[in-house]
């Protein structure tokens, strides 16, 4: 009797845990989470990470109030990738002022495109400068679809752009790089030479700054992040142009720590400009301290570098 009252017990408790769950269901349950979590790995699903970081806003039609900006016309321009017959045609406004000696390369944040950032084309401008501010694919008048390892070709096309089909030498290119573009900027100057760093509102990296504004990301370990890592700490540390860095002290999307932090990092020249009364976006307030501290830097790339006039 006690051997029958023992198999039968075994029967209904074959395949179950202690709390009495089958397991089938706990290995079913298991695969799932895996599942999720190599779903969501930003080193395996370039969809995901593409939605997380780009934002972009598409634009029909011209950009006819872009035409000029503080009393410089603009003239909208089409170009690519030659050396890829694959890589989307990507648009831009080109700025030149005949008495300038340098041209700013700006590289937009990883949301709107090129019409919205107006107020600080203003600002370059009327600092004196030329300035090239071009959409990343899929954003603006730009075909194609934003991806990492994409829109960090687009930062590269567009300097080669200026300086094949414009004949702009690279020690006269300032690269601009607000937020995300920060780090468009610094990959671009790691792989071409150039004149000037203009670092706004930029991040130590993005996975520290993925895992600081998505907390569930810290589940996936460096090694799991995405490719390329979009890190601004190594190439600061060497030798680089002249730098300067651009904080608003009340920057409610990228801590001031990060820009404090790339600043410490960087080897000189360097300076570091912190707005009192600005966000990450809006420097509107601090406007004249901008517009000053871009004045100085330009004048010291140009000593720097020895910059005379291009022809």
């Amino acid at each position: 009797m006690v051997s029958r009252k023992l198999m039968l017990t075994d029967l209904k408790t074959n395949g179950k845990n202690k709390r009495g769950l089958p397991r089938f269901l706990w290995l079913s349950a298991l695969i799932s989470v895996l599942f999720v979590y190599l779903y969501f790995c930003p080193g395996l699903n370039e969809s995901f990470v593409s939605r997380l970081l780009f934002h972009p806003v598409k634009l029909s039609g011209r950009l006819n109030d872009a035409q000029t900006i503080s009393g410089v016309s603009g003239e909208e321009v089409f170009f690519s990738n030659p050396k890829d017959t694959s890589s989307p045609q990507l648009s831009g406004w080109l700025y030149r002022q005949p008495d300038s000696k340098l041209i700013v390369l700006f590289n937009n944040g990883n949301t709107g495109n090129v019409s919205t950032r107006r107020w600080k084309q203003e600002r370059l401008l009327t600092s004196g400068v030329s300035l090239f501010a071009f959409d990343y694919r899929g954003f603006g008048r730009s075909d194609g679809f934003p991806t990492v390892v994409g829109v960090e070709e687009d930062a590269c096309t567009a300097f080669d752009y200026l300086v094949n089909e414009r004949g702009i030498s690279p020690a006269n290119i300032v690269l601009y790089g607000e937020s995300l573009g920060a780090c468009m900027a610094l990959a671009t100057a790691s792989r071409r030479k150039c004149g000037g760093l203009i670092i706004q509102s930029g991040c130590v990296s993005a996975e520290r700054l993925c895992k600081e504004q998505v907390p569930i990301l810290n589940l996936y370990p460096s090694f799991l992040f995405f490719r390329p890592p979009l890190d601004n700490r190594n190439y600061l540390m060497a030798s680089h142009p002249p730098l300067l860095i651009v904080v608003g002290q009340k920057d409610e999307i990228v801590p001031v720590a990060h820009s404090q932090a790339l600043f410490d990092l960087a080897t000189k020249p360097k300076r570091l400009v912190e707005l009192p009364n600005s966000k990450h976006n809006d420097f509107s307030v601090d406007a004249a301290q901008l517009q000053t501290s871009l004045e100085r830097f330009f004048s010291e790339v140009e000593k720097n570098n020895e910059i005379t006039k291009p022809q």
